[in-house]
């Protein structure tokens, strides 16, 4: 149970980091001159 609680964080945190990232990118290439 404790196992399966420390996989689910690490793969919520992966995907926050990998949405963050996006969002970075696009921001980037909207201020971009």
């Amino acid at each position: 149970m404790i196992s399966f609680f420390y996989e689910n964080k690490s793969q919520v945190i992966r995907k926050t980091m990998q949405l963050l990232f996006q969002d970075i990118i696009i921001l980037v290439n909207v201020f971009k001159p």
